[in-house]
């Protein structure tokens, strides 16, 4: 597993040559200009697959969250940078977010992360609107993604 990319703005000489592959300490509330985002490598081909789950009915003995896990298990996804330019004290929420952000949707978007021991549980705040409900599904499995990219995170939960 891909640890998360984090570099913090007080010293060049404290990100490692291999940055990608930081666990970053995430309650420290440090300076944090630079974070990963996993995103798919194809994006209408991701888009297609979930649209797919959200218009039939899932097969026999799956749910619909059990499908979006199988896609994100199964798309191939890339590593990209994104900038953060303020202070953060809750950097799951933050990754979380912006991960969310990158799914077509007609509101802002905030996902809130609490932590129970290795299970993350990010409560996604946003208006709804007509057709939200396929906003929600593009967006679980890249916040779900995006957040098992923390060691200390063993399983999510998007409510």
């Amino acid at each position: 597993m891909i640890g998360v990319g984090v570099y913090t703005t007080r010293n060049k000489e404290d990100v490692p040559a291999n940055a990608s592959q930081t666990t970053s300490t995430a309650q420290t509330g440090s300076d944090i200009n630079e974070l990963t985002i996993f995103l798919p490598k194809d994006f209408d081909v991701y888009r297609k697959k979930v649209l797919d789950v959200w218009n039939n009915t899932p097969p026999k003995g799956m749910t619909s969250d059990q499908q979006l896990d199988q896609i994100m298990n199964e798309t191939v996804w890339i590593a990209t940078s994104t900038k953060i330019t303020h202070k953060i004290s809750d950097l799951y929420s933050e990754a979380a977010t912006k991960a969310a952000e990158f799914a077509p949707r007609q509101a802002d978007v905030l996902v809130k992360v609490r932590l129970e021991g290795d299970v993350a549980h990010a409560d996604l705040q946003m208006d709804g609107w007509l057709g939200s409900s396929f906003s929600v599904a593009m967006m679980k499995p890249l916040i779900k993604k995006n957040l098992l990219q923390f060691s200390n995170i063993k399983k999510v939960i998007v409510e």
